[in-house]
């Protein structure tokens, strides 16, 4: 296996350099796709329009918050009928307009979903995977939920509160 896969738990990616700058690990991170293909009509190209260099967190290394300085390349799309004339790489360790890996959302995602909002919050930054309470419940609702069949029997119980008061009505 190789050492980019293993610490980035992606082939595509290639780490350039490793630095620690003010308690942060930095890696300097490159795409390694060949031909990356356009989002709208899946043509590969192969023609750079230009790159740029977003900031994407991730999960700690070593007690250490980690940060990668990952090369993203802008393409020009080679399918002349397509609406897109250019398009950015898709990775699949990032998703589009995101600044968090996919590891690193799935972790807090995990920690939300078993404490919730301010009590998630605070195991996270305890971990050193810094997220606000509000940021941690929005992630909570972007999980997938449990579908449940639709019963085939349906009971129904009614009660009374009060003696002539207010009633309530279960369905089981």
């Amino acid at each position: 296996m190789e050492l980019d896969a293993l610490l980035l738990g992606e082939a595509d990616l290639h780490i350039d350099d490793l630095a620690i700058e003010a308690d942060t690990i930095v890696l300097t991170v490159t795409s390694t796709q060949a031909q990356p293909n356009c989002p709208e009509c899946s043509q590969p190209s192969n023609r750079v329009h230009s790159a740029y260099v977003p900031t994407v967190a991730d999960i700690t290394w070593a007690a250490l918050p980690a940060r990668w300085r990952l090369r993203v390349r802008r393409m020009f799309c080679n399918n002349t009928d397509c609406p897109r004339q250019t398009f950015v790489e898709r990775l699949a360790c990032v998703p589009p307009r995101v600044r968090r890996s996919t590891r690193l959302f799935q972790s807090q995602q995990a920690i939300g979903l078993s404490r919730g909002g301010e009590a998630g919050a605070r195991l996270s930054n305890k971990l050193r995977l810094p997220i606000s309470p509000d940021t941690l419940l929005r992630m909570i609702r972007l999980a997938p939920t449990c579908h449940f069949e639709t019963p085939r029997v349906l009971g129904v119980d009614d009660w009374a509160y009060c003696r002539g008061v207010s009633y309530g009505t279960l369905l089981v």
